[in-house]
């Protein structure tokens, strides 16, 4: 096991662009890339299936000193009990990314947005620039139930629930 715990902040905070890419070790697999643009990058260098690879761990400053020791070590366990911390790293993104894009999907199909997108696209047809308005006043006084449903779960009955109380008052 090598000697850690070699870079402090100062250290980190003195690392100077050069002409050409170097590294700073803090031992123990851990080392920081400086680049000749100045930005620093973390990487932690692991075995995978008996090759050497460096596995890229965030930039400095937004990555510390003392969360890049913790997921150096946490790359070097997965990699000593078989795993890949790359492809562990990239599938965790890629997985991330498709749980926001279903989060935005589901979000643009709630009714008061679709309501709204509606409302948008057809206002240039209308005649009268209030008629938007009205619309919008109209669907957010009596449809206030319907407003956060997703359209695709709003039910006969929901619909039938919201208008009821107006049903013999309004036309």
């Amino acid at each position: 096991e090598m000697p850690k715990n070699l870079l402090d902040a100062k250290t980190i905070e003195n690392a100077k662009p050069r002409p050409k890419k170097y590294r700073l070790s803090d031992g123990g697999g851990l080392l920081l890339e400086v680049k000749p643009s100045g930005a620093t990058v973390w990487l932690a260098r692991v075995t995978v299936a008996g090759r050497r690879r460096d596995h890229g761990m965030g930039a400095y400053p937004a990555v510390s000193l003392a969360m890049a020791r913790e997921k150096a070590t946490a790359a070097q366990q997965l990699a000593k009990a078989g795993g890949d911390p790359i492809k562990a790293h990239r599938q965790a993104l890629k997985d991330a990314k498709a749980a926001r894009k279903a989060e935005e999907e589901a979000e643009a199909r709630i009714f008061s947005k679709v309501a709204e997108a509606v409302i948008r696209a057809e206002a240039p047809s209308w005649k009268n620039p209030r008629t938007g308005e009205m619309w919008e006043s109209s669907l957010k006084l009596h449809a206030a139930a319907l407003m956060p449903l997703p359209v695709g779960e709003i039910t006969r009955e929901a619909v039938r629930d919201s208008i009821l109380p107006l049903w013999h008052e309004k036309p």
